[in-house]
């Protein structure tokens, strides 16, 4: 495990005791938290850019759009025999 050390300016710091007293956290624990979903965040951005990726969701998008389509019909379908009835 590593150390970081932070500075702070002093109304940053004030705002952050203020959001930890308020959720019952101490400042380790939610910087902590925070990055971790930063380095998430930008982890996922990374991979969401990767061309194979956007390859592969075209495909998937278009066989949902086909999916999407075939189910609209076999409603419409399901529709019109119950109304001639």
């Amino acid at each position: 495990m590593t150390t970081l050390h932070l500075k702070l300016d002093d109304d940053l710091n004030a705002a952050l005791d203020q959001v930890c007293a308020g959720q019952g956290r101490d400042k380790e624990s939610l910087a902590t938290q925070l990055l971790r979903q930063y380095v998430n965040l930008e982890q996922l951005k990374r991979t969401l850019l990767d061309p194979d990726l956007a390859d592969l969701y075209q495909e998937l998008q278009e066989e949902d759009q086909e999916l999407a389509n075939q189910g609209m019909d076999d409603y419409n379908r399901l529709l019109n025999e119950a109304d001639s009835r």
